[in-house]
């Protein structure tokens, strides 16, 4: 059937509403009478099955409902793998855990999905091609009542602790060199996930985090011409996400290489994957928002790793080209990317390719090198090293930190790697706490420089697509707490890291 867009429906929120609870009971009260009536009342735990059904039922019409109100250009079709062995129940008294796996039990979801297809609920695809999963729609009467409810914001059960931190490689050889096509492309690998005391932490950790974003409503401040010109764009891209699932705010950390300290870095949440320059649109709570942003982030890791504290106001990107227009020069993102290419190039395969080079006034690869190596002597031995994984681990610990401390203040903060949206208002406290987080990694009390670029002060129609979400979120009671000041919710947030990591 062509080229289709499809999310596994697991990795899909489960969503807590009346409406949609309708639904899951007809469906999970169905599958319960079809199966009594097929099987013995002897042995087993009727309870624990019938709510497994409950679950898997919630989850699935759960799965529907977003995909029907997924903003993209393209159908977001619910994909479901049809073989046993990709489902699997985590437990942290195993000794690990393969976060691959659909958590439920094979046999009550194909249960369950029988009795989808057999009320016409759901239209199935056949298996695509070199893909072992099929998809679905939801149709009928389901669909009808699905478009009726249209898109608003709905309560989001926390995803279980034990699949929020995932661990990955590469595919390697008898010699364990990575694996490259004709095109020195290397294919991903998921593993198991040993339960230490560590991997708990950062599960807990992340499970609280996790929790606060499913509070709060997280949105765009965009019309409705401006949410689909952001649809065209994301299509017209290819980016791997080119979907908007406004559900889609729970994140995983995820550890590379087979290693625990590599890696590390916080993912999946809608904002991260929209382009980059809608992110000023996104509210939290209806409140415009500021986005604070670690300058040069792998640089100054790497000179306060010496020990050093970067000039404050130098741009560390600026190798002495001429007419150096600082932020605004195109030639800056070609370097930035040519320095992060070295740092991660554990294969010593990457080379400046020619239009780069021409837009870095016609350096070659080994000319723009000289260049980084003449103006960071300091740091030039990073380069060969190759540790950029190792200063992902370092800037998830600090992002760790970061989020714990502002979740302790009362401040949502929405983390994209080395950077953290908030609202206007947290600015000043946002960025007190970047700059302590910064400075216990890596035992310093030096300048920490951060960009600030404010979001845009845009009023919603309330009649448009974003302006009924945030009323919807607007209707139900927001829950209240008592923040404490950064300075001591720091304090506390490294603490506990540190006691749990040592």
């Amino acid at each position: 059937m062509g080229s289709t867009m499809d999310k596994r429906y697991d990795w899909f929120s489960v969503l807590e509403s009346p409406e949609l609870e309708l639904w899951v009971s007809r469906l999970s009260s169905g599958v319960i009478l079809a199966y009594d009536s097929t099987h013995s009342s002897r042995g087993g735990n009727k309870s624990a099955r019938d709510n497994e059904f409950i679950d898997i039922s919630r989850h699935l019409i759960s799965a529907l409902y977003s995909a029907t109100h997924t903003r993209s250009k393209e159908k977001l079709w619910v994909s479901f793998p049809a073989a046993a062995g990709n489902y699997a129940i985590p437990s942290v008294t195993k000794v690990s855990v393969d976060t691959t796996k659909i958590p439920y039990s094979y046999r009550r979801f194909c249960d369950v999905r029988d009795h989808l297809i057999q009320l016409e609920w759901i239209k199935v695809v056949p298996e695509i091609t070199n893909k072992r999963h099929r998809l679905m729609y939801p149709s009928g009467d389901l669909r009808h009542a699905l478009k009726r409810i249209d898109l608003q914001w709905l309560k989001i059960t926390p995803r279980r602790p034990e699949l929020l931190v995932e661990l990955g490689d590469v595919k390697r050889d008898r010699n364990c060199k990575p694996i490259r096509n004709k095109r020195f492309k290397t294919t991903k690998v998921s593993l198991p996930v040993v339960n230490t005391p560590i991997v708990q932490a950062y599960r807990s950790r992340l499970f609280d985090q996790n929790s606060v974003y499913t509070e709060h409503c997280i949105c765009l401040s965009a019309s409705d011409v401006q949410l689909r010109e952001l649809e065209t764009a994301m299509a017209a891209k290819g980016v791997e996400h080119r979907y908007l699932d406004f559900a889609q705010v729970q994140m995983t950390r995820i550890f590379a290489r087979g290693e625990m300290n590599k890696g590390g870095r916080f993912y999946q949440p809608w904002w991260q994957n929209i382009l980059s320059s809608y992110r000023k649109y996104i509210l939290i709570d209806g409140e415009s928002t500021v986005e604070c942003d670690f300058t040069a982030m792998s640089l100054s890791q790497l000179y306060a790793k010496e020990g050093i504290t970067y000039t404050k106001g130098e741009d560390p990107y600026d190798l002495g080209l001429p007419s150096w227009l600082g932020a605004k020069d195109k030639r800056r993102g070609v370097i930035k990317k040519f320095v992060n290419a070295l740092l991660n190039d554990e294969d010593s395969i990457y080379e400046l390719k020619a239009p780069e080079s021409r837009i870095v006034d016609g350096l070659t690869h080994d000319q723009l090198l000289d260049k980084f190596s003449s103006c960071h002597p300091a740091i030039k031995h990073y380069i060969d090293q190759r540790i950029g994984l190792q200063l992902h681990f370092e800037d998830g610990r600090i992002a760790d930190v970061i989020m714990s401390a502002c979740n302790k203040s009362g401040i949502v903060a929405l983390p994209i790697h080395d950077s953290f949206i908030v609202k206007k208002r947290h600015e000043g406290e946002l960025t007190q706490i970047m700059t302590r987080a910064f400075q216990g990694q890596y035992s310093s009390s030096g300048f920490v420089a951060i960009d600030v670029e404010q979001g845009i002060d845009q009023q919603l129609d309330q009649g448009s697509v974003m302006g009924k979400y945030l009323q919807s979120w607007q209707r139900q009671t927001a829950p209240t707490s008592t923040p404490v000041s950064p300075s001591e919710a720091l304090c506390a947030a490294l603490d506990y890291q540190y006691s749990h990591e040592h």
